[in-house]
């Protein structure tokens, strides 16, 4: 793509990354999303789309980091947690 001269956006990147989580490669959306411009922003858009997947380990996984990371959670994120917890039937965690 950046070959041909195009040049990605959020938009572009949050597909691909959303992509990689839908065929179960939670991994390599992590990887992209931290190695383009997407680390710009922020990383609860990353949680988003686990959820949305119903990657339910790597989206708890990765508000533990945050947490342990010290980053400023805010309502943003809790809200995206806990609607994925009440969404995936998680009840008992949120």
């Amino acid at each position: 793509m950046v070959n041909a001269g195009f040049v990605p956006d959020v938009v572009t990147w949050t597909t691909l990354i959303g992509g990689f989580c839908r065929v179960g490669r939670p991994l390599a959306a992590k990887e992209l999303f931290f190695s383009t411009n997407m680390a710009r922003c922020p990383i609860s858009r990353l949680v988003l789309l686990y959820w949305m997947v119903y990657l339910l380990f790597e989206a708890t996984s990765l508000f533990e980091l945050m947490e342990k990371s010290g980053l400023d959670l805010n309502i943003v994120i809790y809200n995206i947690m806990l609607d994925g917890m009440w969404a995936t039937g998680e009840v008992n965690g949120a």
